[in-house]
């Protein structure tokens, strides 16, 4: 499952039209939630399932689209019908067999919730064939996000309602939803996994134009990366995908 941002920036349709490509390939269903411009349409010819209402961060008085965290789980634990479900950025690249190779992960573990660190990659046309997908992960060379960069969250839907229940009201997109994530997954999962290795994805360069600001700070002034910060260091229930506790694959 993903939410897309509008596909009125040219930057932001190429990274999720490469993204949405590959998850093609992966020949996995994929649920859609929130209808900004474009999305529609991208489902209609991806044959992706959209549920186009969520709550969104403008509902607060943030000043952003972006939606809100709760709302996702929510919606997802009301929708999908399987037993699994893995919620991924919409600009995210997958590997070949990626979704194979996280089933079986998913599969012969108690109680899982997977996660993994995402390559960088510089990304200068959308991805439209398989030998273009193919090139691209050829020059790929672990270049990783420093410090973390997890981009995609596998868990149950029994996991995810329990998760659900104690969540806060964070904006998935602004800063910490993730962190607090790594803190649910090691706190609430009895096999927190770090599969980086084993199932790789890759993030193109962009900018972050969806949470600019007016003031000097720029996105850390932003009213709903403020809302999230306060959040996060409210409270202790914060992790990173660097803590002890995971299970390396």
């Amino acid at each position: 499952m993903t939410t897309f941002k509008g596909f009125d920036s040219p930057r932001d349709a190429l990274c999720q039209c490469s993204a949405a490509f590959s998850w093609r390939l992966e020949k996995c269903q994929v649920l859609v939630i929130g209808d900004d411009y474009g999305v529609r349409e991208l489902c209609q010819d991806a044959g992706f399932a959209l549920v186009p209402k969520v709550r969104r961060a403008d509902a607060l008085g943030l000043k952003s689209p972006c939606p809100m965290l709760r709302d996702i789980f929510r919606i997802a634990c009301n929708t999908v019908s399987t037993t699994y479900f893995c919620l991924i950025n919409a600009d995210i690249i997958l590997s070949r067999q990626f979704h194979s190779k996280l089933g079986t992960l998913l599969f012969h573990k108690s109680d899982p919730f997977v996660t993994g660190v995402r390559q960088n990659v510089k990304l200068d046309k959308e991805i439209t064939s398989v030998t273009e997908f193919d090139a691209m992960w050829r020059l790929a060379h672990g270049v990783y996000q420093n410090g973390g960069g997890t981009d995609f969250f596998a868990l149950s839907r029994n996991l995810a309602r329990r998760i659900l229940r104690v969540m806060p009201d964070y904006v998935m997109g602004a800063t910490a939803w993730d962190n607090w994530l790594h803190w649910a997954a090691l706190t609430m999962s009895s096999s927190p996994i770090n599969a980086t290795l084993r199932l790789p994805t890759m993030h193109p360069h962009h900018d972050y134009k969806g949470l600019s600001s007016a003031s000097r700070s720029g996105i850390k002034g932003h009213p709903a990366v403020i809302h999230n910060q306060r959040l996060f260091y409210r409270r202790n229930e914060r992790a990173a995908i660097t803590n002890s506790g995971w299970k390396i694959l």
